[in-house]
């Protein structure tokens, strides 16, 4: 299972898990059509694992400090609904995705990977924004 980390500056933890069972993102897991399961959850480690450089990445991206951060994990083969599922969240509330492989994704970088090509999911952004 790989994971990414996700960052808003403004929302506390409790709206955006609020937010997230609203897109049905978190109920304990969620499950996409293949009965592939994701996890999504607090991530309160940013303090102490993210790098000065990174840190500057994140908060520049989103206008400061980040206020809330989860961590949502699932198989590669989840991650085109995993994808689908950040783009509901980030029209709702404005954040910033680490992918761990040094990209960090806003809301119109998904859609235009999203909808560039339907290979695109939250790990290969990359490779499918123009």
């Amino acid at each position: 299972m790989n994971s990414v980390i996700i960052h808003f500056k403004g929302p506390s933890y409790e709206e955006i898990e609020s937010r997230a069972k609203d897109i049905k993102i978190i109920d304990g897991s969620c499950s996409s059509e293949e009965g592939e399961n994701f996890q999504f959850w607090r991530y309160e480690d940013y303090k102490t694992e993210y790098a000065p450089e990174e840190k500057s990445i994140v908060e520049n991206s989103i206008g400061g400090k980040p206020t809330a951060s989860f961590q949502l994990l699932c198989r590669t083969s989840c991650g085109r609904f995993a994808l689908d599922k950040m783009i509901k969240l980030f029209s709702i509330v404005e954040g910033v995705m680490d992918d761990d492989n040094d990209g960090y994704w806003q809301l119109k970088q998904m859609k235009s990977a999203y909808l560039n090509s339907s290979a695109s999911n939250i790990y290969n952004l990359n490779e499918h924004t123009s």
